[in-house]
Formats: C-alpha cells, structure tokens, sequence
C-alpha cells in the first residue's frame, strides 16, 4: 500500500502528518510527504519545510517531494502518477481568507481522486472509535473491508450505520413504523443479509462492533451520530468513476459530509 500525505505549511501541516501518518503506518503504507508550490524560487523553503514537518511527525523515513504549479492540479497528477492507495489532505484550521481557499482545495482533490481520500481534521492523533457507514448494498463491501482491517490494526471499536428512507409523516406517530436495526437484521432482506455480512467481517478479525439503524436524509443523520458518538475516524464510500452523477454525489452528500464531520473523514473509492 501507498500514502500520498499533502500538506502546506507548518503549524497547519501537523494534524495531517501526525493522523495520516498514523493510519497509513497501520496500513503498512509506504509514505510520501509531499507539498506544492507555485513560485520555483519557493521550492528550496518548501522542501526544508517539509524536513522539519517530517521530523516533528516522526516521519524521518517517508519520502519527501515538492512539485511546482497549482496545487489541485499537482496534487491529483501526483496521485496518478505514483499510483498511491491513499491521498491525505487536511481541513483548514485558518480563519479568514486562506482558510476558504484551502477548503476549496481540499475539496476539488476528494472530488477529483480517482483513489480513497482521507480528510484529516483537527482531531488527536489516535483511533479508537470509528463510525463506518455503509449504504446497504454489494457497493460497500471494500468500504466493510478496509474499515475491518483498520479496526483491527488500530484495536478500534466500531459502529456500523445505515440511514434508511424517512418514516412518511402520516406514520410518524406510530413507533412501531420504524425498524429497529434488532428487527431488520432479522428480516431476510438484501440488507439484512449485507449487515450480518458486515457483523461478520469484524467478527473475523475480533473487533466490537454495533450496527445503528436512522432514518431521514443520510448525510443529516450521519453527522448527527458523528457528533454525538465522539468518533475519531468517518469512513464513508464513493464510486471511483468520473461522471456526472458522481459529481452530483460528491456535491450533494459526500462533501457536506467532509464539510460538516466533527472528526477526520475517509473516502473509500474502489477500483472498478
């Protein structure tokens, strides 16, 4: 596996370096740091920038690279070109100005990756609760997967959510409309049968895990329990084609949900 950690400047670049470095040593990744600038004569500050960065990190042994232009551009041709696994950028915690052009940043790279992208936000670095969400079908599977083998890397406990259609409000006084997560894994269903398979997959490898059971619009309910569980890692999935419906996708749930977590975020995007 290969970690691709993007970051800026310092003290900006340390939450990023210290939790995607984190994560991608329990993935046995091959790190490169890399950070982009778009003035040549700034590349030799860069780059001893990135030294320091690094050694305040613990990340002495990860390759160190510095490219030239702008820095979605570079960044996404980077991801291609060293054909990583992993791509991690950081939310801004700038206010002001720069604070909104990073976010823009951050934002076209997780809608632009054609690999999984980790959004690092200003969270410890540690994982030990993660909220892994899943919507039901085969699709989700490598998001189950790789979400099992970093629990139990990380000796994480995890949560399993799934946000089904809203109860219609003719029934919303009537309690017992709504399933309950008890209920509907003992349905028989398509996605009964998804969720036992996701209980199975943590059982393998010894991790605790609950399923939970919403109903409203994913992304609302999603970040409700991302507040209220005190989770360190999000991990949610995409599709990695590049289309239209993909970047409606990206607009409407997956970046609101990058935007508005509490905790770091995952994007799952498998190679189809």
């Amino acid at each position: 596996m290969k970690s691709l950690i993007c970051v800026s400047d310092l003290p900006y670049a340390q939450p990023t370096l210290l939790f995607g470095g984190l994560l991608s040593k329990l993935s046995d990744a091959d790190i490169t740091v890399m950070s982009v600038v778009d003035d040549p004569n700034q590349k030799l500050a860069k780059e001893t920038m990135l030294r320091s960065a690094q050694k305040q990190s613990g990340l002495t042994t990860a390759v160190a690279h510095v490219r030239v232009g702008k820095p979605v551009t570079e960044i996404i041709n980077e991801s291609h070109e060293g054909d990583y696994d992993l791509l991690v950028v950081g939310a801004s915690i700038v206010d002001g100005l720069l604070d909104h052009l990073l976010r823009s940043v951050t934002r076209k790279v997780a809608e632009k990756a054609d690999t999984s992208v980790l959004v690092v936000k200003e969270n410890p670095a540690q994982i030990r609760r993660i909220l892994v969400c899943t919507g039901g079908s085969a699709a989700s599977r490598p998001v189950i997967s790789m979400a099992a083998n970093l629990a139990q890397a990380a000796q994480a406990k995890v949560k399993i959510l799934h946000v089904a259609d809203p109860i219609p409000k003719m029934y919303s006084g009537l309690g017992t409309m709504e399933e309950t997560a008890t209920g509907l894994l003992s349905s028989g269903t398509p996605l009964a049968e998804h969720l036992a398979w996701s209980e199975d997959q943590f059982a393998a490898v010894n991790v605790p895990v609950k399923i939970l059971l919403r109903h409203g619009i994913p992304a609302d309910k999603i970040i409700e329990e991302a507040i209220n569980g005190n989770y360190d890692l999000l991990i949610i999935g995409t599709h990695s084609q590049t289309s239209l419906l993909r970047g409606l996708l990206m607009g409407d749930m997956t970046s609101t949900i990058v935007e508005r977590s509490p905790c770091s975020v995952m994007i799952i995007r498998p190679n189809e």
